[in-house]
């Protein structure tokens, strides 16, 4: 640890050096880039002042341009009219002619003289802003520059290396008390967790009692009894399998939604359709539904266990089971020879 605080003073010594040269570097860079600037921007002024006069100056030449055109079209106008006088004698129109003509070639003289003078101008005016033009000299810009971002390198890099050596202490000094304030944390947790699973369990425990009661599972079950959540609300319930609570010679009870029972197979009876909740009211309606049916098969039943000269109508004797139930009192030998179990009411049997 003392190591590391060791390493860590250094380094922030360096560090602390090296921001101070950047800083100066910067200072240098930002002189360098001003000065710069300063010469871009009266190189600007000068040029800009140019521009102006080349601007206005050329505007003035082009209008000028037309007006000694015209000036030369009316000269040589007047000087062709006195021509053309003097060739029929008319000397006196010939010389009104020839002095309105000079009139107009000295106003052309004039003209072409200002568009020398303008044009001279300009040239006056771009060879002042070439004399003032100083030379752009980037060098000590670009040299302060590149000292700038060498130091600003070393500085980064030295900062890296303080900000490690930093860490290091911290952590070899904080590590108990960080190993402790994990434990802290963990323990917590641990008790909230465990406290959690405890408040889960015994919701589900109480939650699970409130449905085996609805569901009517016997207390001798209730500990080791399955109970099992279905994505539609339904609930099964196993117990009394030998080995665990749905294994074999289980009894298996299931509720609907709405707290409904409606199958219901105690401990080692038979699987079947007899144990769900409606079954007796499926038969009868079954009956109801297909009495040909019925009455063909008490004929078959009849066939079977060789009973003659008794006749049996299925409305009399109500649903299946009861029919069957008289048959079997009144011909249980013979009965014991039909598969009852043919007449299936969910398909209305054969």
């Amino acid at each position: 640890m003392k190591d590391a605080k060791v390493e860590k003073r250094r380094l922030q010594t360096l560090a602390e050096a090296a921001w101070e040269d950047l800083h100066n570097a910067r200072e240098e860079m930002n002189r360098e880039h001003d000065e710069m600037e300063r010469l871009k921007s009266a190189n600007d002024a000068v040029w800009e002042e140019y521009r102006r006069v080349k601007e206005y100056n050329n505007a003035r030449i082009e209008s000028l341009k037309y007006e000694a055109d015209r000036l030369y079209q009316s000269m040589s106008s007047c000087f062709d009219r006195a021509s053309n006088e003097y060739e029929y004698g008319d000397k006196a129109a010939a010389k009104s002619y020839s002095t309105e003509g000079h009139e107009y070639k000295d106003q052309l003289a004039s003209v072409n003289d200002e568009i020398r003078e303008l044009g001279a101008e300009v040239k006056q005016a771009r060879s002042y802003a070439e004399s003032q033009t100083s030379r752009r000299d980037n060098s000590a810009f670009n040299t302060a520059r590149s000292r700038f971002l060498e130091l600003k390198r070393r500085h980064e890099a030295l900062t890296a290396e303080y900000r490690s050596a930093k860490a290091e202490a911290a952590r070899a000094e904080g590590d108990f008390n960080a190993a402790q304030e994990r434990f802290k944390v963990a323990q917590k947790a641990f008790k909230d967790k465990l406290q959690d699973v405890k408040n889960q369990k015994e919701h589900r425990i109480n939650e699970e009692d409130r449905l085996m009661d609805r569901a009517g599972i016997p207390f001798s079950y209730r500990r080791d009894c399955k109970v099992r959540r279905n994505a539609d609300g339904s609930t099964d319930f196993f117990f009394g399998g030998l080995g665990s609570s749905d294994g074999y010679g289980h009894g298996h009870v299931s509720m609907d939604g709405s707290g409904n029972v409606t199958y219901n197979r105690d401990v080692f009876d038979e699987h079947g359709a007899q144990n769900f909740t409606d079954y007796q009211e499926r038969q009868r309606e079954s009956v109801r539904q297909h009495p040909g049916r019925f009455k063909n098969f008490v004929a078959n039943a009849f066939t079977v266990a060789g009973i003659t000269g008794t006749m049996l109508n299925p409305m009399d004797y109500g649903p299946f089971d009861q029919a069957v139930d008289y048959l079997d009192i009144r011909h249980s030998d013979q009965m014991s020879q039909v598969d009852k179990g043919r007449w299936n009411p969910d398909i209305g049997g054969e």
